[in-house]
């Protein structure tokens, strides 16, 4: 009871200092904050007071998909999503037809 108490005022507090909601608090540290948005958890951060001096986000290569950056490879890379299985006409046209300019 103890405990709870002490989570409850903990959180209650953390939601004054930073400016958000006590729900959201609570729901950010029962999920660990995984889908707590970049601003909110920089208002936390800065609500306890915490300096951050040096941030690096480590991320593997090989799992970055690449955007589409024009029409034509949005629109290519959609109509591989919808049919793979006609996969090879659809890479002859993107040779053909993109890949020229």
């Amino acid at each position: 009871m103890i405990k709870n108490e002490r989570e409850y005022k903990f959180t209650q507090e953390l939601a004054q200092l930073s400016g958000l909601t006590e729900e959201q608090i609570k729901h950010y540290e029962d999920n660990d904050y995984e889908d707590a948005t970049l601003l909110d958890v920089k208002l936390v951060i800065s609500a306890l007071d915490i300096k951050i001096q040096k941030a690096e986000f480590l991320i593997p290569l090989d799992s970055l998909k690449r955007t589409p950056s024009t029409k034509e490879e949005l629109l290519f890379s959609k109509a591989i999503n919808r049919e793979a299985s006609s996969m090879p006409k659809l890479i002859n046209y993107f040779v053909k037809n993109i890949s020229d300019r």
